[in-house]
């Protein structure tokens, strides 16, 4: 991640305090209105998404009022088509307490990536 944020730096895309504040604070709440987009405009530059199809969304914590940019759907939907992400349901369960979906993310040469979502029913 710091070569990644270098990168950005040297090519002028973001200024340093915008840097500052996202690697050292983890939030974009002290930034202006300003540095919030052209934050923004990076990182989608650098990830390839387009931008007006927001595929990110500022978050606001409020037990600290941190922000962050959040990946939206189709944030997740633009990075899944351009790598040829491909998603199968492994596994689903359903309880009387619990309902669980178990899912494998996979790229083309073969990686991939599980992961598990349960949601309480009551």
């Amino acid at each position: 991640m710091a070569e990644e944020i270098k990168e950005i730096v040297e090519k002028g895309a973001v200024d340093s305090t915008i840097i500052e504040s996202i690697l050292f604070k983890g939030d974009i709440s002290g930034l202006t209105q300003h540095q919030k987009l052209q934050y923004y405009r990076a990182i989608c530059e650098r990830q390839g998404l387009d931008p007006l199809m927001q595929p990110f969304q500022v978050i606001k914590f409020p037990s600290n009022n941190k922000e962050v940019l959040y990946c939206t759907k189709a944030g997740a939907e633009q990075l899944n088509k351009q790598n040829a992400v491909s998603h199968e349901i492994k596994k689903k369960e359903l309880t009387d307490e619990t309902y669980s979906v178990e899912v494998r993310a996979s790229l083309p040469k073969g990686r991939f990536v599980d992961d598990v979502g349960i949601v309480s029913l009551k």
